[in-house]
């Protein structure tokens, strides 16, 4: 595998992980842009990286592929679209959190009160 898909790869499965910690809604909010912004980056340099994680195979049942896949699809349509980087960094990062908080739900009640006092929308 391409050294910058396997970095990528590493990079948001160490993101999703805080999914499954007792991580505060802000650390989650923070790593979910910061691993937008890094998709952002690397998709415009490599884009076929971002084609390339989306295919790749369930390795196991314990991990769920489907935040990751939905973050890089929606970083490559964005950038094919030419969306404005700073909403693509929000969009993307939305997704990502909302694919990884569907099977949490004690997780997810906390991130929604914490987006509600910062004025976020939610799904």
């Amino acid at each position: 595998m391409h050294s910058v898909i396997e970095d990528l790869v590493n990079h948001i499965h160490q993101t999703g992980l805080l999914f499954t910690q007792a991580c505060s809604p802000a650390e989650i909010t923070r790593q979910s842009l910061s691993l937008a912004i890094r998709l952002i980056k690397s998709g415009r340099t490599l884009p076929d990286s971002l084609l390339a994680i989306t295919s790749l195979p369930q390795a196991s049942s314990a991990h769920n592929l489907l935040p990751q896949r939905a973050a890089c699809l929606m970083t490559f349509l964005g950038l094919k679209f030419q969306l404005n980087d700073h909403y693509l960094q929000h969009l993307v990062a939305a997704t990502f959190a909302v694919c990884s908080l569907k099977n949490n739900a004690e997780q997810k009640e906390g991130c929604q009160l914490f987006w509600r006092e910062k004025r976020l929308l939610f799904f």
